[in-house]
């Protein structure tokens, strides 16, 4: 499964979001969106195709079951086909 955000980046909506919270809290605000990790059992029992995927959040967060960490190591946004092709050329560089 691709993200929609992998392939075009984020919505407006969603770009607003967190353009508020960066305001509100004076902060930078990570870009959480893009780096979700789902298990297979996260889905259950859904079939193929478009779902919205916020009711299986509320519920794998009312049991207790989502969890996050700050990553402070080295970070590259992959976001988008063109910054994806320039890191794989950038690692074939290195090899």
């Amino acid at each position: 499964m691709r993200l929609r955000a992998v392939e075009h980046g984020h919505r407006l909506a969603q770009r607003l979001k967190l353009l508020l919270i960066r305001v509100v809290s004076m902060r930078r605000v990570p870009d959480v969106v893009k780096t979700l990790l789902y298990r297979p059992e996260f889905f259950g029992a859904c079939t193929p195709g478009r779902f919205p995927l916020l009711p299986l959040l509320n519920r794998a967060i009312a049991a207790g079951l989502v969890r996050a960490r700050v990553h402070r190591g080295e970070w590259c946004d992959v976001g988008t086909p063109e910054r994806l092709a320039s890191l794989d050329a950038r690692l074939r560089a290195l090899q």
